[in-house]
Parts: C-alpha cells; sequence; structure tokens
C-alpha cells in the first residue's frame, strides 16, 4: 500500500525493526514478535502489510501464489490461481498498489 494512506494509532514505541534482505525491513513488536509492517529503502512510498496481521478481511481477492517453489510438499494449492516460483516479473510489478495503475 502507499505508505501516505497508512499511520501507527498506538504502539509505535513498541517496535523493532530488522533489515531482512538488502532493501526490506520487516517492523514488528518487541513484545510478542509478530510481523507488522514491511518498508522498503528503495521505494519509501510503499510498504507491505501482512494480511494475517489485519482485524478485517481485506477488500481485494488474491491474485496468485508467489514462492511457491519453496513451500512444503504436502501443502496442496487447488483454487486455480496463478503459482509463480519466486517473484513473477519484478519486485516493482508486486509491490503496485490500486493507484499505482
Amino acid at each position: 500500500m502507499k505508505a501516505s494512506q497508512f499511520k501507527w494509532t498506538k504502539g509505535e514505541e513498541l517496535l523493532s525493526r530488522y533489515h531482512s534482505s538488502e532493501f526490506v525491513v520487516k517492523h514488528f513488536c518487541s513484545v510478542c514478535g509478530s510481523n507488522l509492517i514491511s518498508t522498503y529503502d528503495n521505494d519509501p512510498a510503499k510498504i507491505g502489510v501482512p494480511l494475517g496481521g489485519l482485524e478485517q478481511a481485506p477488500s481485494k481477492e488474491p491474485e496468485g501464489h508467489i514462492f511457491v517453489s519453496s513451500k512444503s510438499p504436502w501443502f496442496k494449492i487447488t483454487d486455480g490461481l496463478p503459482q509463480h516460483g519466486t517473484w513473477p516479473g519484478s519486485h516493482a510489478k508486486v509491490r503496485e498498489t490500486s493507484g499505482d495503475t
């Protein structure tokens, strides 16, 4: 999502940060360890929000599955959505928001 659409309402002082890769910074709760958002050094106008941390269901439907080459072999994807072994195209394409297109 666009970083301009996001703000912390409380608890920001409890955040810890970790560079999980060259450009990605994970922001997580220092109390329980929950991954809350990701920011991108090379694209500060965007943030990533893990869907599991939301209190309500997202309004958009999934469009596909990424990183399926590293999923557990016993997990079967049966919904018919496109499956990508790694990033589908570029990082920028994956991080597009509805306002980008």
